[in-house]
């Protein structure tokens, strides 16, 4: 719920119990909660978990269970047919699909996605993420996002790359592949493309994807142009560590447009104008 703000929800229906325990897994299973999503529009009293188990080595380690819930009631609404562990996960703006990233056997890391608007747990269109070279034992989807139009799934990866899909077309794989550059960051932990985000024009003609790497940039990449593109990559913010999370602020509204947390303990606040109120070029 939103503490803040005032109750969205309607006079028939009760918020939620607060003591009300939702169950990611069976309680036997010894596994952690992991992704939790709340649905939208339609499905905005809908929440999507995934679990982990919590011995990454140990046996079922590549288990998952993956559930949407229905807060209202407070119970279960069905299960999603994916059974490996969970990785990464993201609702659509209109709130009728979800996608859902897993790491199974072999390192395969499935992507499935869900027409939740219809109550279904069974995956409509299916591919899988390829990890490089460099990662093969390591790899994982840090990061899924909806463009604003729903259309686009960028895909955060551990391998410093972030990968566009076009949900319509999923099963041909990814559209465009963007890569940081190499892992030569001060203090670099190997975490990768930890978080992307879509941004986009005030007339929302025009989108880009902005992620943050462990080459200690956030770097902006335009999906209408060639990913091999000289001006693909252009550096918004640069530390001496690992990007660990940052956020952008909608300039319309007057927010701060970045906001950069790093592996050393920094936190960084970007503005458009400098100390004397003059804009930044």
């Amino acid at each position: 719920m939103k503490l803040f703000t005032p109750s969205t929800w309607s006079r028939t229906t009760p918020p939620p119990d607060p003591e009300t325990k939702l169950h990611v897994a069976p309680p036997n299973a010894d596994h952690a909660a992991g992704a939790v999503l709340w649905g939208r529009g339609p499905t905005e009293r809908f929440m999507y978990t995934s679990s982990e188990a919590h011995d990454s080595d140990g046996a079922g380690k590549d288990q998952g269970f993956h559930r949407a819930h229905d807060i209202s009631r407070g119970r279960v609404l069905f299960p999603f047919s994916a059974d490996e562990s969970g990785d990464a996960g993201a609702v659509s703006p209109d709130g009728s699909t979800y996608v859902l990233i897993t790491c199974g056997e072999n390192n395969r890391h499935p992507i499935r996605l869900y027409d939740v608007a219809r109550k279904s747990g069974h995956a409509i269109a299916e591919t899988t993420l390829e990890p490089s070279a460099s990662q093969v034992a390591t790899f994982e989807a840090t990061t899924a996002t909806f463009s604003s139009e729903g259309r686009l799934l960028a895909v955060a990866r551990s391998d410093n790359a972030v990968h566009m899909y076009d949900i319509r077309a999923l099963t041909k794989g990814p559209l465009a592949a963007f890569r940081h550059e190499e892992l030569d960051a001060v203090g670099s932990t190997g975490y990768g493309a930890v978080h992307a985000c879509w941004v986009e024009g005030r007339d929302r003609r025009r989108v880009g994807i902005v992620s943050g790497g462990n080459d200690g940039c956030v770097r902006v990449w335009d999906p209408l142009i060639a990913s091999s593109d000289k001006s693909q990559g252009k550096v918004l913010a640069r530390t001496e560590f690992d990007v660990a999370y940052f956020a952008m602020g909608d300039m319309w509204m007057g927010e701060k447009p970045l906001v950069l947390g790093h592996c050393g303990g920094g936190l960084y606040v970007y503005d458009h104008l400098d100390a004397d109120g003059l804009p930044i070029c």
